[in-house]
């Protein structure tokens, strides 16, 4: 069920959301959840987090469950991780992304 909202909402930000990128932010979000013991809890909440930096995107995920926020993931990768378009041209223009995949 997490995973399919996840994904519901990745693609809502447009027919070029790239597989990898996004499979991985998912993959994320249910591995936590999972170690938690809250697989089965109301996710409120995913925001997706990028800035661009020097070198590299510094991506930070963070998930709200009816306990609270929790930084899930919170770590530098490379700009050739990301293969999503839309993602990468707003880095581009803003050095910054943010999304929340269950409400925007």
């Amino acid at each position: 069920m997490i995973q399919f909202l996840v994904l519901l909402a990745a693609a809502a930000i447009g027919a070029a959301v790239a597989v990898t990128f996004w499979a991985g932010i998912v993959e994320a979000v249910s591995r936590w959840l999972r170690e938690h013991g809250l697989a089965d809890s109301d996710l409120m909440a995913a925001v997706v987090t990028l800035d661009r930096l020097v070198v590299g995107v510094r991506q930070r995920l963070t998930v709200r469950t009816p306990a609270g926020f929790t930084v899930v993931l919170d770590e530098e990768i490379d700009l050739d991780d990301i293969d999503d378009p839309q993602v990468l041209a707003e880095l581009e223009r803003r050095r910054h992304f943010e999304i929340d995949l269950l409400n925007d």
